[in-house]
């Protein structure tokens, strides 16, 4: 009678961050929509242009976000609000604080920043060590487990072997 056991491991690995991923956007608060959304978009190819003579390639930076609101004041609606939104990676950790500077410097007090994140720009070696150690561990826990039943006589009996609270079926 054929035998299956079926075992669960974990590996773990680390990286050190290597790029800012941030969350930039304008919002643009004026008389009427189009008045509020030409002063987003003005305000966001200025935005475009930091990232540019910062190296942030287009493929670094996607929309998140636009939207154009009414904005109410105390006496009722006074304008309206757009505003846009860029998630931007920044690949020079070093550069990460003078772009948001320079930008709003630039764009003058309707830079928004939210979402700052450090991150890793290729995961894929981290994963994989860590995919190897738990193919390690999943090996020996199911050398470990088997063990015993193997050196015993085939009664054509299934087993049940536990280990830290899962259980593995043995037929």
């Amino acid at each position: 009678m054929d035998s299956t056991l079926e075992v669960t491991a974990v590996g773990r690995a680390q990286s050190v961050p290597d790029q800012v991923v941030v969350g930039l956007g304008v919002d643009v608060r004026d008389a009427t929509i189009g008045l509020a959304v030409g002063g987003a978009s003005e305000a966001v190819e200025q935005l475009l242009g930091v990232l540019d003579g910062a190296g942030v390639t287009p493929q670094d930076r996607q929309t998140t976000g636009l939207s154009v609101q009414e904005h109410d004041g105390q006496n009722g609606p006074e304008g309206f609000v757009a505003s846009s939104q860029l998630q931007v990676v920044v690949r020079d950790l070093a550069a990460a604080g003078r772009l948001v500077q320079t930008a709003a410097e630039r764009i003058e007090g309707l830079l928004r920043v939210f979402d700052v994140a450090l991150d890793v720009g290729d995961p894929l070696p981290s994963e994989a060590r860590a995919r190897e150690q738990a193919v390690h561990a999943a090996r020996a826990q199911a050398e470990q487990l088997a063990a015993p039943v193997l050196t015993r006589p085939d009664t054509g009996h299934s087993s049940l072997v536990t280990s830290g609270g899962l259980r593995s079926p043995l037929r």
